[in-house]
């Protein structure tokens, strides 16, 4: 099973990074879009060898007839959430929701950094393990006090969700009690099977 990355899918991680970086600050844009590459392109032989697939069957979420598998850019849907926004009874260090749930075997999930787009953020940081792998804290203040709703927090490694893996640990620390909507932000590697069992506009919506 080869691993090598074709140009045409460097192209469609391009063409997926640019479409859902398109409302972040200018400044952050061409950033953030180059980190969702990189990502995707090293994820992409895991992503081929746990969701059985092959390279050469790879495709545009623009022509999934033409194969299994695509990338999209990363949602709640993907968590089996209606939404992210959350909204927080009290202080204190608390289950996100995504604690607990467990990724299906249809997806590939890769997080490269967060945003959080509540005209009042609540959480301050996030601490999360997933099946054996501890990711730690990972501080989200500057998010609380940014200068756009749309500016991304990146990170400096890439948060990786594998086919049926459990999200054990996935903790905030709330700092006042409200509706936040911290976001993680990255692509979804996944069968054409799942998209097509869904609206497109889910995906990209108008």
């Amino acid at each position: 099973m080869s691993a090598k990355v074709s140009p045409e899918a460097l192209s469609i991680f391009r063409q997926v990074a640019v479409r859902q970086f398109a409302l972040i600050p200018e400044d952050q844009r061409e950033q953030v879009a180059n980190i969702l590459v990189d990502a995707a392109q090293a994820v992409f032989p895991k992503a081929m060898e746990k969701l059985k697939v092959s390279a050469e069957t790879f495709t545009s979420p623009e022509k999934l007839e033409e194969g299994e598998w695509t990338l999209v850019p990363l949602d709640s849907i993907h968590f089996n959430l209606d939404t992210w926004r959350h909204n927080y009874t009290s202080t204190g260090e608390q289950s996100h929701p995504i604690e607990g749930l467990v990724i299906s075997d249809k997806l590939y999930l890769f997080a490269i950094g967060f945003k959080n787009p509540e005209p009042s953020p609540k959480v301050s940081y996030m601490r999360l393990k997933l099946n054996i792998r501890d990711y730690g804290y990972i501080m989200l203040e500057d998010l609380m006090y940014r200068d756009d709703p749309n500016r991304v927090k990146p990170l400096d490694f890439i948060l990786e969700f594998p086919p049926e893996s459990k999200i054990a640990t996935a903790k905030v620390g709330v700092l006042s009690t409200g509706y936040d909507n911290l976001q993680l932000i990255g692509g979804a590697f996944v069968r054409v099977q799942y998209v097509t069992e869904r609206s497109k506009a889910t995906f990209y919506p108008t």
